[in-house]
């Protein structure tokens, strides 16, 4: 009651209030300012100075990261400082408190009836984003799951370069790629651009010592965690400077240095001119889509893809079945069927390739129609939004033996 009066305008009655993270509070600064770096529009009355974020800095744990709305700094200083905090409500990360009613094989015959169970040895844990981080384009390039952007793998072909000559070397490489060899690149792109600060802060991992060696587990190689990246972005008090980042081993990440300074570069692909597209979902069962015909027996295999042409925003993840007699089914994270509307994945939208969400054993499932449904709305609240975009696909199980068809044979795993 105290905070509450303090704070100007305040007037809710929220519960589960958060120091913000470093990737949280880092996404109020606006990189194109300085005095205030904060965005005017929205925090008109913020004091200026350095705010708390709830990062440890790994490197040095009696220390914490903060953030100058001033300059845009990002810093770690001593834990028992008297710094600012702003607090941040994470709606987006944990679902509404329900209370799961998961149905799984030995309940009542009624569920049991319309319930897939889940095949022996498939995992029981959904874990997404899907692990690694980037999915490789065939061609020495990289695109990042969580973001959508395409980097080149080799994030160290170009050595260190003044700021000026980094865009004389990426506009060379535009046009003569070949030139440069950079490890498993044969590709002939021509929109390679340097990222700008907010583009390379997007790969810093709060939780990892040093965000270079874990880069380097991610599906790119050769990024250096003894120097810093170049970026696009200039500082904007001073001509002369520009924004650079550091993915190794340091408490202070996001740096101003002179132009005329060397360093590395890691060059992106330009982003889509096309801001209209809407994220591509499918869903195939058995590596058919659309609607088909399946007897009892038969195992279910449930592939879903998801590409999300660059937008980025918080997200629910769904994924039911409709039973013939009127039911809904939701599969939960642990990969259980549950009466309970709850969404199997909240957080960053990310992309998708060919995933295989369930595997069921020989269903027993009762013969009817059965509609099974891949959902993604871009607002993480726990809720099945109307704006959203779907896919899904329709079985119909006919009992054992009155359906001529091809044995299942073995389902193989699919690479996630």
């Amino acid at each position: 009651a105290k905070a509450k009066a303090q704070c100007q305008g305040y007037n809710g009655n929220y519960r589960g209030w958060l120091l913000p993270d470093r990737v949280e509070l880092m996404s109020l600064v606006n990189f194109q300012t300085d005095f205030p770096a904060a965005f005017k529009a929205v925090f008109v009355d913020t004091p200026s100075g350095d705010y708390w974020t709830s990062t440890t800095a790994v490197a040095s744990p009696r220390e914490a990261y903060t953030i100058n709305f001033d300059t845009g700094a990002l810093v770690s200083q001593a834990k028992d400082r008297p710094l600012g905090a702003m607090l941040v409500r994470r709606i987006s990360q944990t679902p509404l408190p329900v209370r799961i009613t998961t149905m799984k094989a030995g309940t009542a015959n009624k569920q049991r009836a319309y319930t897939l169970t889940l095949a022996p040895k498939f995992s029981d844990d959904i874990a997404w984003p899907p692990y690694p981080r980037f999915m490789s384009n065939g061609d020495g390039t990289s695109m990042d799951r969580l973001t959508g952007i395409t980097w080149l793998s080799d994030g160290n072909c170009f050595g260190r370069q003044s700021w000026p000559e980094s865009f004389k070397v990426i506009k060379k490489f535009n046009h003569k790629p070949a030139a440069d060899k950079c490890a498993g690149y044969d590709g002939t792109f021509s929109d390679w651009q340097l990222p700008t600060i907010e583009d390379l802060e997007t790969l810093i991992n709060p939780a990892a010592r040093n965000s270079a060696d874990w880069l380097n587990t991610q599906g790119v190689k050769n990024v250096q965690g003894g120097g810093d990246y170049w970026s696009a972005t200039e500082t904007s008090i001073n001509i002369y400077y520009a924004h650079v980042i550091t993915f190794g081993p340091y408490p202070k990440t996001v740096k101003d240095f002179p132009k005329s300074m060397k360093f590395f570069i890691w060059p992106r692909r330009a982003s889509r001119k096309n801001t209209n597209r809407k994220p591509l979902l499918t869903l195939t069962i058995n590596a058919l889509s659309g609607a088909l015909r399946l007897s009892q027996g038969t195992p279910l295999s449930m592939v879903v893809f998801l590409h999300t042409f660059g937008l980025m925003s918080p997200a629910d993840f769904w994924f039911w079945y409709d039973t013939p007699d009127g039911h809904k089914l939701w599969l939960s994270k642990a990969r259980g069927w549950s009466q309970n509307k709850i969404p199997v994945y909240q957080g960053p939208l990310f992309n998708l390739r060919h995933y295989e969400i369930y595997r069921s054993a020989p269903n027993h499932l009762t013969p009817g129609r059965y509609v099974f449904h891949f959902v993604v709305d871009a607002a993480a609240n726990g809720i099945l939004d109307k704006d959203r975009f779907e896919a899904k696909a329709v079985v119909t199980i006919t009992a054992k033996g009155t359906l001529k068809q091809k044995s299942p044979g073995t389902v193989r795993p699919l690479v996630h």
